[in-house]
């Protein structure tokens, strides 16, 4: 190379990456703390857990934009605002379609039976709502109202404002995090034995990232709200189930009532998670195997596991009922959510489940491939056509979900954590089978979530992150119970695999060009291209 080319650049910030990382490798090794099991009565280890926690619930504050929240002025025009903020106003007027006029040509070819063809609005110059529901002359949201009833009614009534969409999505996105967090806490202590500190503190931001938190902040939208805030009710209620499960009180009081409280809780976070995005709510199957434990369970009296039952089950039927009676206002059918009414690319109405789209929906939602490129941050969300289905299929920038290492780890150690070597749980009530139910039973309806989103819309990120959540706390059950064996190469995997996973969910962000980090953030893509890339 010519004298005035430097091949190599000395940077100050990757070489205090590096330092702290050196340090951290030392301190772990020369302290033996992979030997550390976490131990909840420890007041050091809640601490620790208590401070990862409150970092990865602040963390989507990073991501904050500048959107003010605005207030409500009921007669206002809002046909310009996001669908939330529609339906909001539409509700405040006593009604449950939204406030707008009826569209003669849509109506007219809502007759004639082609209202739903895209081919045929377009040829014909309609202008409509685009991603509306249209039925009877009337414009309706298909989107769950479950943000609606927890945010933006008790936002309106505490300061009279709504909230701005970036704003809604931070605001579950918060709480997504922070309930994944003790959900994930809860569930090693319940199903795992001898659990791994370091490991835990290192589940704890790995499960934040790759649930797609990050992703909903980045590529604001209305259709990852109803994403963001059914992973939020959803890891609550797993948490308050699990937590549920660990009665430790009950011999000195068998009719512990905060128990039949996380009981209720949980019931009525799954009735929540239902009313953003029904599909999501069937990943809380993991609770069943835990539930018929109690219920199975011959030395527990009649009365309390009647009680028990009764608390999740009400707020859960009410919850549900109450979003039931919605969709007959609406639609006139308890079951309808308006979804086969959308005036999108598609007539949503042609899809069905077919059983031979396993494969399809399998590949593009597990292992759908990434774009790759030399050059940083060397992986982006990819564009792949499907030009040879049978049917259209929804495509959007996409990436399957095993290319988060972790998850993929937990994908490969799925079968092996399953043996009896490691039937041991944390809970003297908990058995094996049960163990081995909740892990199968978190992957199972993954892939069946991968597979019904496939057949009914197609694929892209929003819809990958409807499987992410239960796929990275069951693939850290996996992790955890691997690591149980004190085995050094595959707990060096098991750790890789997290950090990696970090570093690579942060490399989605970054490679998406445009969205709130580097509006924030201008410098943000120069400086982590500088610790990573040291060559020129």
């Amino acid at each position: 190379a010519p004298a005035n080319v430097k091949p190599f650049k000395f940077s100050a910030v990757r070489f205090t990456f590096l330092f702290l990382l050196a340090l951290f490798i030392i301190a772990f090794k020369e302290y033996e703390l992979y030997k550390l099991t976490y131990n909840d009565k420890r007041v050091s280890h809640r601490v620790i857990l208590a401070v990862i926690t409150l970092a990865c619930t602040l963390s989507p504050l990073l991501l904050k934009s500048k959107a003010k929240d605005e207030t409500y002025e009921k007669g206002k025009d809002y046909s310009a605002s996001d669908i939330f903020t529609k339906t909001f106003d539409a509700l405040e007027h006593g009604q449950v379609h939204l406030l707008a006029a009826e569209n003669t040509e849509l109506s007219k070819l809502e007759k004639e039976g082609n209202l739903y063809d895209n081919s045929v609005r377009g040829n014909r110059g309609i202008s409509y709502m685009w991603d509306h529901s249209y039925k009877d002359g009337k414009y309706y949201s298909y989107f769950g109202i479950t943000p609606i009833i927890t945010l933006y009614y008790p936002m309106y009534f505490l300061t009279g404002k709504i909230p701005a969409l970036d704003n809604a999505i931070l605001f579950f996105g918060i709480f997504a995090a922070f309930f994944t967090c003790l959900a994930l806490i809860s569930g090693a202590k319940l199903l795992c034995k001898n659990v791994n500190f370091v490991l835990l503190c290192l589940l704890l931001p790995t499960c934040v990232a790759g649930e797609g938190v990050f992703y909903c902040l980045q590529s604001v939208s209305m259709y990852v709200l109803p994403v963001v805030c059914s992973t939020c009710f959803l890891a609550a209620s797993l948490y308050f189930g699990f937590n549920a499960c660990i009665d430790k009180r009950y011999k000195r009081d068998p009719h512990n009532i905060l128990n039949y409280v996380k009981f209720g809780f949980s019931g009525l976070c799954l009735g929540l998670c239902a009313g953003a995005r029904p599909t999501i709510s069937v990943c809380a199957a993991v609770l069943i195997p835990l539930f018929l434990g109690i219920l199975l369970n011959k030395k527990r009296p009649v009365k309390e596991k009647v009680i028990k039952a009764v608390s999740f089950v009400i707020p859960l039927f009410a919850a549900v009922l109450g979003f039931m009676s919605y969709n007959s206002a609406r639609f006139g059918s308890p079951m309808d959510f308006g979804a086969q009414y959308q005036l999108t690319v598609s007539n949503i109405n042609a899809n069905s489940l077919r059983l031979y789209a396993i494969p399809d929906g399998i590949y593009h939602y597990f292992f759908h491939a990434p774009s790759l490129t030399g050059s940083f941050p060397f992986v982006s969300l990819a564009f792949n056509g499907m030009p040879n289905y049978e049917r259209y299929r929804f495509n959007y920038l996409n990436v399957g979900i095993a290319w988060i290492p972790f998850i993929f780890v937990g994908l490969l150690l799925l079968k092996s954590s399953l043996e009896s070597r490691y039937k041991t749980t944390g809970f003297e009530h908990i058995t094996s089978l049960q163990k081995r139910a909740v892990i199968i039973t978190g992957f199972a309806a993954a892939f069946f979530l991968a597979w019904a989103d496939f057949c009914l819309a197609g694929c892209g990120t929003q819809y990958i992150f409807d499987i992410a959540p239960i796929l990275c706390i069951s693939s850290s059950f996996v992790l955890l119970t691997h690591s149980e064996n004190k085995n050094c190469t595959k707990y060096r995997l098991i750790l890789i695999s997290c950090l990696a996973s970090i570093i690579i969910v942060t490399l989605f962000v970054i490679g998406t060009r445009e969205g709130i980090v580097h509006e924030k953030y201008p410098l943000l893509y120069q400086t982590a291209e500088e610790i990573i890339q040291f060559w020129h």
